[in-house]
């Protein structure tokens, strides 16, 4: 029974109140391993359920969960710990020399926009206004 369905199984008097929290909290287990998981992982990240969508944030970014797709960004994130893409942007990364332009087209959020900015601590800060 989904979340949903036992909450109008209870405002319907179907189940009582007592196994209605017993199994709500069940449903709820998913989300203390999450924290679990988020703290083990040593990743600076917390995710939001909000009304509308369900957003992680790592590093001041926000990526929301887009489950229209087939594995979104933020999933690889929090599933595997860290950056899925790491080695890409550091392979980028060590591609690029004072004094290079990057375009980034076809950015999603600018996450290897920012990735790259942070990686090139020589780059101004004026080239990327904030």
């Amino acid at each position: 029974m989904t979340i949903i369905e036992l909450r109008n199984a209870y405002k319907e008097g179907k189940i009582e109140k007592r196994l209605y929290w017993q199994l709500l909290r069940e449903h709820f287990l998913p989300i203390i391993e999450l924290q679990k998981s988020i703290k083990d992982s040593g990743d600076d990240c917390s995710v939001e359920i909000n009304r509308d969508d369900i957003v992680l944030i790592r590093n001041g970014v926000k990526l929301a969960f887009d489950f229209s797709q087939t594995f979104c960004r933020a999933e690889g994130i929090l599933s595997l710990g860290g950056n899925p893409e790491q080695e890409d942007f550091d392979y980028i990364s060590s591609l690029i020399k004072p004094g290079d332009v990057v375009l980034d087209i076809g950015a999603n959020v600018g996450l290897v926009s920012i990735y790259l900015l942070q990686a090139q601590p020589e780059v101004s800060n004026s080239t990327f206004p904030a």
